[in-house]
């Protein structure tokens, strides 16, 4: 059976198991943002998962034999107020990017 993973933290879990998962019938990921940034306080943390959910986690997911796509989000616990408006501030250049299917403050 084919299926979509709607909510899969592949940055979270090695090439092993996301090639199980492949094999097993999974055609497609959605992968979203943390939730919690703890200890993380400026935009440059959270700017950087998105370049890697949409650089390094796209390109997994396509070597695998998956599509990966992204749902960006602004975690609210961890980043500053100003950290919080920096990302904001650059989030619709994110949203231009194929593989972003959503996107939300978490």
């Amino acid at each position: 059976m084919r299926f979509i993973d709607s909510h899969l933290h592949t940055n979270l879990i090695d090439d092993g198991q996301t090639e199980r998962l492949a094999m097993a019938g999974m055609i497609g990921a959605v992968i979203p943002m943390l939730h919690c940034l703890s200890g993380i306080f400026h935009a440059d943390g959270c700017l950087n998962l998105w370049d890697r959910f949409l650089g390094f986690e796209i390109k997994r997911g396509d070597t695998i034999g998956y599509k990966a796509f992204v749902s960006l989000g602004v975690p609210m616990y961890g980043l500053s107020d100003d950290g919080v408006d920096e990302c904001l501030k650059r989030m619709p250049e994110y949203l231009k990017q194929e593989r972003v299917v959503a996107a939300a403050t978490v």
